[in-house]
This record gives C-alpha cells, sequence and structure tokens, in this order.
C-alpha cells in the first residue's frame, strides 16, 4: 500500500547535508563547473587520485559537446539539422544514449519522449522573450512531429536518422544521467570508493562517506525553495528530483514547466515534484521525468512497476506519496513537519 503525508507549511538541486568530520574534509578533492546547462560538482575521497574530479568534469563537457540540441557541431543538432533529408553518423555514446531513450519511450508509455524538440522550441521556456502561451494550432502542427518510434537507429554504423523534416531530438530528460553513469564508472575504474557526483537535480554516491557514514540527502520544498522536504540516507544509489518550480515561465499568474507533456504538447504540472532512487542515475533521471509527466496516480503507478525503484511525488495540495517498498528500501527518511497517514 503506498503511503502518503501531510507536511506543514538547487534547479531542481539535490542538496547535501554535509555530516563530514574535519578530517575527512582535508582528504577530499572536488570540483565544480556549469555544464548541461546546470551545476556539476564532483567530490571524492582519494589521496591517489587528486586529478579524478577534473577528469570528471572533462568527460561531462565532452558528453555535452555531443548531446547539447543548441552545441552547432554536437551530434544532436546535426541530426536535427538532418531531418527528413538523410541518416547521420554519430559518436557510440550518443547512439547508445538514444538507444536507451527508445527503450525508457516504451516502458513509459510515451510520457518519455526524446522527438520532444519541436515542442520544447515552440514553448520556450524559461522566456526571455515573452512569446505568450503558443496557439493550439500551434500546438497541434508541433505534435504531429513527436513521435519518439519514428527514429531510425543503426547501431553498427553508428548511425541516427529522423525521417520528417522538422523533428528534432532533445535530450534533457536523459543527459544528465548518461553523463553521471559514465563519470561513476570511470571513478571506480580509476579505484574511487568514495565519491559524490551532482549534475543538478541528478546525484549518485559512491559507496558510503570515508567514515563509513551514508550520505544524506535533502531534497528541497517545491513551495519554498529555501527549505527541505525530506531527507534520506543513500550508499551506491541515485537520486533525481523532477519539478517545475525552477525552469518555468508565468502568464497571468499561471505557471508553465519546462517538462511537456509529450501527448498533449503542453507543460505538465499535475503535480509539485517527484524524486526517484535508484542504482542508475539514467534510470532515475528518465523515471523521474516521466512521472512528473504522468501525474499522480499514473507516475506512481510507472514507479511501482519498475524493479529496483523507490520514490516519493509531492502533490500540488502538499501530500507526499511514497511508493509501497519506499520505508523499507530508504533509510533515514524523515519529512519537514508534522507527519500524517493519510
Amino acid at each position: 500500500m503506498r503511503k502518503a503525508y501531510t507536511f506543514g507549511l538547487v534547479l531542481l538541486s539535490l542538496l547535501l547535508l554535509a555530516g563530514c568530520t574535519g578530517k575527512e574534509e582535508q582528504k577530499a578533492q572536488q570540483s565544480s563547473a556549469l555544464l548541461m546547462d546546470t551545476v556539476v560538482n564532483v567530490k571524492t575521497y582519494d589521496n591517489s587520485q587528486p586529478q579524478a574530479p577534473e577528469q570528471a568534469l572533462k568527460l561531462v563537457k565532452s558528453l555535452d559537446s555531443r548531446f547539447s540540441r543548441y552545441g552547432k557541431d554536437s551530434d544532436i543538432s546535426r541530426v536535427n539539422a538532418m531531418a527528413g533529408e538523410k541518416p547521420v553518423q554519430v559518436d557510440e555514446s550518443t547512439i547508445n544514449l538514444i538507444r536507451e531513450a527508445v527503450y525508457y519511450g516504451d516502458i513509459t508509455r510515451g510520457a518519455l519522449d526524446i522527438t520532444i524538440g519541436p515542442l520544447v522550441d515552440l514553448w520556450n521556456i524559461p522566456d526571455t522573450d515573452n512569446t505568450g502561451i503558443p496557439r493550439a494550432e500551434e500546438i497541434g502542427n508541433k505534435l504531429k512531429l513527436v513521435n519518439y518510434r519514428q527514429i531510425v537507429l543503426d547501431t553498427e554504423k553508428s548511425v541516427v536518422y529522423l525521417p520528417y523534416k522538422g523533428s528534432s531530438l532533445d535530450l534533457g530528460s536523459l543527459a544528465k544521467g548518461f553523463a553521471n553513469r559514465r563519470v561513476a564508472e570511470m571513478l571506480r575504474e580509476k579505484g574511487v570508493r568514495s565519491a559524490l557526483i551532482s549534475l543538478g537535480g541528478n546525484i549518485y554516491a559512491i559507496g558510503s562517506k570515508p567514515d563509513g557514514e551514508p550520505w544524506q540527502i535533502a531534497i528541497q520544498d517545491p513551495f519554498d525553495q529555501n527549505q527541505f522536504i525530506a531527507v534520506f540516507n543513500i550508499i551506491d544509489r541515485a537520486v533525481d528530483t523532477a519539478g517545475g518550480y525552477y525552469r518555468f515561465k508565468e502568464i497571468g499568474g499561471e505557471k508553465f514547466s519546462h517538462i511537456i507533456n509529450p501527448s498533449t504538447g503542453i507543460p505538465a504540472g499535475e503535480i509539485a515534484s517527484v524524486t526517484v532512487i535508484t542504482d542508475d542515475p539514467l534510470k532515475a533521471d528518465a523515471l523521474s521525468t516521466a512521472s512528473y509527466v504522468l501525474g499522480e496516480e499514473k507516475g506512481m503507478a510507472l514507479l511501482e512497476s519498475v524493479q529496483g525503484v523507490s520514490g516519493f511525488i509531492v502533490t500540488k495540495s502538499g501530500k507526499v506519496v511514497t511508493t509501497s517498498n519506499f520505508m523499507d528500501e530508504v533509510p533515514g527518511f524523515k519529512l519537514r513537519g508534522e507527519r500524517k497517514n493519510d
């Protein structure tokens, strides 16, 4: 049975409650940079690998140069530019990410769809030009181009093709998770056994803290970004939070999230936020986005259906609804404010 709680009234960033001793802090190596349109922070504890955080940032920068739909020479920009004209050869990492995106499109029944690009451009969120709300006719025309099943992949030749002119890919729902996974793999290959990797709202903990204690993660309150809504502990786990309270545009007092529903062409917003905890940063990234799109009932059903996944949804009324396995799988879980069974 799902459990629901009501609480009193970083970005989508996961904030850390450090809890480290001074001795541990002296051992830490840490680097940060603005990449993938967010703050990337890598913190490691391994004196034999002092350059590991910087090397991790270089890896993220390299992946960003391939996945960005705004970089002139990126793989995704080239695929989008040749939509309806010809296939494009891309890097192996790009085709691997697109292949996984198609998989998550299938298991989310299209709630995650990387051909969302035409709608992303139409809504232009966040909107610096104040273009307003698109007309229904405009949305309908763009919706005709949104269908991840149209993507033609040749994994052996590393070729991608979009058969309809005007189609375009947007990997924002997966790229950070993919990059986080790759960084974790690289650090483990170097022998790093204690690290925390954060790409905006996507975080992964390698091992525990140096003293053997778990990492304590705090999730922002979607109604008050200066407060935490919940804290819990993780070891060798990924966490991702999706919501519409950082990137949005406001028209007539109504806020429109940057996360667009691929089936309606309209920004999602039935719930305030969703947090997913699992073993893989990419899985957490994909499922948090899809669950946010689906809303409370269907989003929770999706989380319950995927093995090895725990999570919680914050509704617009402030209720916190957890997956049935949450209290068993996520140690140290505490809500801010008074907790009540619903």
